[in-house]
């Protein structure tokens, strides 16, 4: 290294430690060129690939370059796993001064785009990749962490690109398989980085498989993920969560608001996929009681008249009296005035949600689900809503629960649930037993509504911000 450059490194690792760049505000790209700096991914041999850093690629000099200060390099896999580089990280040291690469250390460089260095890659291992692929990683040195993960390069402060080299001569079929893992906080599975909240996700594994052979790698700061592959083959593309896994499994807490395996067909110089998650936590406080919907509920009910009425009126809400007691089947259903005034059918359900309790099962479970579904559609629960509906740390989506509560109450045997109708069926409302009555497999249904009704311990709803994904999986 020679003195003018460790005097310049040295001067701006103290500015880094005393103002490290944070990984929010790291702004800029790393990319592959070749000698004379035209951007490229696909190279004949090792010694062409050189990194530019700065402004994207396409961004022109205007563009936000990266903060100054001092960065390390290195060359691994496409997985971050095999570290490829084979001299010292102190050899992969550059500077970045006015967004862009200015000095490296000891690696050669070349003139650049907007007055930059382009830094040689070589010395690197070949890639145990079976395409052929490499990765190189830029990361601020305040980031960088000795004994972390990818050769202490962690994925959520490092700036990455792939590329691959291939003997006898630069090969010119190639696709780039590229994307954007996301926290997709408005659910609609298209990444829009001016919706406040919807960020990166850095860290995230994204696979693919290829004639049955599966590689991976994982997103880096910016949530970007990359393959190259020969044209005109077909791949599938693979988004794993991290633990505690998707929603559905026991613990799983991620859920996809895109497809999370997509098959692609390279034809085409680049094909995009980009990949939207959101994380689920125990809202707790976004419960309301039956006796809110009956009380404080009543202005909510008359903002969204007469709306209401008609979700109520769908759901085959069973009356406080019973077959068995003389009543019509028809009967013991329970419906609200919709041609009647607000007044007169909020009413009607405020004296339905209070009634005394008889003892008929069907009530018991309709009042509870009358209340819950209420709060979904006009209360707190106005999200995409998850419940762990057994108790067995797997969650479900609301709407899957609300329909076998529906469909139960909607048989012509939930009209006779009193304490002297059909035993089997009060077992079935009360203990959501499948038909055959297999008790062991399931919970209490009845349970699972006032207990979202009331302590709400069983609610999930979709985290503001995604938690940190650390180390490598």
């Amino acid at each position: 290294m020679n003195a003018s450059f460790r005097s310049r490194l040295g001067a701006l690792a103290l500015l880094v430690a005393l103002a490290p760049v944070a990984a929010a505000q790291y702004s800029g790209s790393v990319y592959t060129t070749d000698s004379k700096a035209a951007v490229e991914n696909v190279f004949g041999k090792p010694r062409d690939v050189y990194m530019a850093g700065g402004p994207g690629p396409n961004a022109g000099c205007s563009g936000s370059g990266l903060p100054d200060g001092s960065y390390y390099f290195q060359v691994t896999d496409p997985s971050g796993e095999t570290l490829l580089s084979t001299d010292p990280l102190a050899s992969r040291a550059v500077v970045v001064s006015g967004g862009v690469i200015s000095a490296a250390g000891e690696h050669s460089t070349r003139n650049g785009p907007c007055g930059s260095k382009i830094v040689q890659l070589t010395p690197f291992d070949p890639t145990p990749n079976s395409s052929g692929e490499y990765k190189v990683w830029l990361i601020p040195a305040a980031d960088y962490v000795l004994g972390g993960p990818n050769h202490g390069f962690p994925s959520s402060a490092s700036k990455t690109d792939n590329f691959k080299v291939r003997g006898g001569g630069k090969p010119t079929d190639q696709t780039i398989i590229t994307g954007t893992v996301f926290y997709d906080i408005d659910e609609d599975g298209v990444f829009d980085p001016s919706v406040p909240d919807e960020v990166p996700v850095p860290g995230w594994r994204v696979e693919i498989e290829t004639d049955g052979v599966v590689e991976y790698t994982f997103a880096d700061m910016d949530g970007r993920y990359e393959f190259i592959r020969d044209a005109y083959t077909t791949h599938t593309l693979t988004s794993v969560a991290p633990a505690p896994g998707y929603v559905g499994t026991v613990g799983g807490r991620w859920w996809g608001t895109s497809p999370t395996v997509v098959t692609v067909t390279t034809d085409a110089p680049q094909i995009t996929t980009d990949f939207g998650k959101l994380y689920f936590v125990n809202t707790p406080e976004l419960a309301l009681s039956k006796g809110y919907w009956h009380n404080q509920g009543e202005a909510t009910l008359a903002a969204n008249d007469p709306e209401w009425r008609e979700v109520v009126n769908g759901l085959c809400l069973r009356q406080n009296f019973t077959v068995s007691d003389g009543y019509p089947e028809e009967e013991t259903r329970f419906y609200v005035t919709e041609t009647g005034s607000f007044n007169e059918a909020f009413q009607q359900l405020s004296d339905y949600l209070v009634g005394s309790n008889l003892g008929v099962m069907a009530y018991n479970l309709s009042v509870q689900f009358c209340a819950g579904v209420l709060n979904k559609n006009f209360g707190n629960l106005q999200v995409t809503t998850f419940l762990d509906e057994f108790d067995d740390d797997i969650l479900v989506e609301f709407g899957a629960i609300v329909t076998t509560s529906r469909d139960l109450l909607c048989d012509p045997r939930s009209g006779d649930t009193g304490p002297h109708g059909d035993p089997e069926w009060r077992d079935i409302l009360e203990k959501h037993l499948s038909v055959n009555l297999v008790a062991d497999l399931c919970r209490a249904l009845l349970p699972e509504w006032s207990g979202m009704n009331s302590s709400g311990d069983n609610v999930y709803t979709p985290s503001r911000t995604a938690p940190p994904i650390t180390g490598i999986y």
